[in-house]
């Protein structure tokens, strides 16, 4: 439903809209009855967040006349920032919107939970605190991912999990050149499978794509394409992990995975236009 989403905000006075998940669900009783979950990912601190959130919630109770339930994951690196209402009030009119709202730097002091956990979902989270943490230091990001990535297998997955898992870990946890070299020939030493799959896949389309952006480095239209790319790689590698998880039926699986790799496709074929173009 991303794309009823999309519609509804693209007129909205707040700006751009960028939205991660829009799904519908339906309650185990089986109940007829059903509401619009509105899941936001927020990466950095933003003022016009809670009015953003606001906007969406009216918006689709506008349109669909259902329970809108809005959930926001604050996946920023600042400890003070966790906005969860949205206020205005005039003339002794008041609006109030609540929402729940999971910050996962707060997971640092769940550390040992998380570690000790058997819901992927640890891992990810897990991922996304050493990524924050090593942002400036690119040594101890190598060595933080090679040991997330080689707990993997003392965690009880299946094979496919733990690839899927491996897969979010490397798209978020990125390395220079010269590390990414490093940890390659670590992982490819110690796990066969991630080496079989990782070497003949994930490492072939790096390059791939890495060669892109080198065409594309300083020009900003390209870099912001880059970072587009980027994102729906790490959208299509989490709804992998959800579907080997049991997360997502597959039905769900396949409505949402279509059209991100319909997108990537676009991407990949605007950009060999480009190319073509420019030759």
């Amino acid at each position: 439903m991303d794309k009823e989403l999309s519609k509804i905000t693209t007129d909205a006075k707040t700006g751009i809209r960028y939205v991660d998940k829009l799904v519908k669900v339906w309650r185990k009783n089986g109940d007829e009855t059903w509401v619009l979950l509105h899941i936001e990912v927020q990466g950095q601190p933003q003022d016009i967040f809670p009015e953003r959130m606001f906007t969406y919630a009216t918006r689709l109770r506008d349109r669909y006349q259902l329970m809108v339930v809005s959930l926001a994951i604050l996946a920023d690196d600042d400890p003070n920032w966790c906005p969860s209402k949205f206020t205005e009030e005039l003339w002794g009119c008041r609006k109030l919107f609540e929402f729940p709202v999971i910050k996962l730097l707060d997971y640092h002091d769940k550390w040992k939970d998380l570690e000790t956990s058997d819901n992927p979902f640890a891992v990810v989270v897990m991922a996304h605190l050493n990524m924050l943490e090593t942002k400036n230091n690119h040594e101890q990001r190598l060595n933080r991912k090679i040991e997330l990535t080689q707990k993997l297998y003392g965690m009880g997955y299946s094979e496919d999990k733990i690839f899927a898992l491996f897969r979010f870990i490397d798209w978020l946890m990125v390395l220079p050149d010269d590390l990414t070299k490093t940890f390659n020939e670590t992982i490819s030493q110690n796990n066969e499978v991630l080496k079989m799959k990782y070497l003949t896949t994930i490492e072939q389309f790096a390059l791939k794509e890495a060669r892109l952006d080198a065409e594309r480095r300083g020009e900003i239209r390209g870099e912001k394409r880059g970072e587009d790319r980027g994102k729906l790689i790490g959208q299509i590698a989490l709804l992998d992990m959800m579907r080997q998880n049991n997360t997502l039926q597959h039905q769900q699986y396949e409505q949402m995975i279509s059209p991100l790799y319909i997108q990537l496709q676009a991407f990949n074929d605007d950009t060999k236009s480009s190319r073509k173009r420019n030759t």
